[in-house]
C-alpha cells in the first residue's frame, strides 16, 4: 500500500538528501579535475563524466529523471538544463564514450546517443 503520507515523505526526504549528497561529491570531483592542468587544458576537458540516478517520479522509471554531465564541452552541452525526452540513461554514457574517442555505439542490447547533448 505505499505506507503513510508521512512515511512517503520521509522515504522522499531520504531520496532528495541522498541525491544532493551524490551530486556534492560530484561537483567537488568536476571542481578538482578543472584545476589540473593537460597541456594547454585541464584534465576535465578530455573527461566525461555522469551523474545519473536511478530514480525518476518514482523508483525506476524514466520520468522526470534528472542526471548530471560534466567535462568535453567540445562535444557536450554543459551549463543548462536539457530535456532528453526520456530517452534511456544508457545513451548518455554513449554519448560520454564518444565525446572522449571511442567509436561504439552500443552498450550491451542498448544503441545510439542521447542526440540532446551533443554540441
Amino acid at each position: 500500500n505505499g505506507g503513510s503520507t508521512a512515511d512517503q515523505q520521509v522515504a522522499k526526504n531520504v531520496t532528495a538528501d541522498n541525491a544532493n549528497w551524490h551530486a556534492s561529491l560530484f561537483a567537488r570531483l568536476v571542481h578538482n579535475l578543472s584545476q589540473y592542468q593537460e597541456g594547454s587544458e585541464t584534465v576535465l576537458d578530455h573527461t566525461f563524466l555522469a551523474l545519473l540516478f536511478a530514480e525518476g517520479t518514482t523508483a525506476h522509471n524514466r520520468s522526470i529523471m534528472r542526471h548530471l554531465v560534466a567535462g568535453n564541452g567540445g562535444y557536450i552541452k554543459l551549463g543548462q538544463h536539457i530535456d532528453g525526452g526520456k530517452v534511456h540513461p544508457g545513451k548518455i554514457l554513449i554519448t560520454g564514450m564518444q565525446s572522449v574517442g571511442l567509436t561504439a555505439n552500443t552498450l550491451n542490447e542498448l544503441s545510439g546517443t542521447c542526440t540532446a547533448i551533443e554540441v
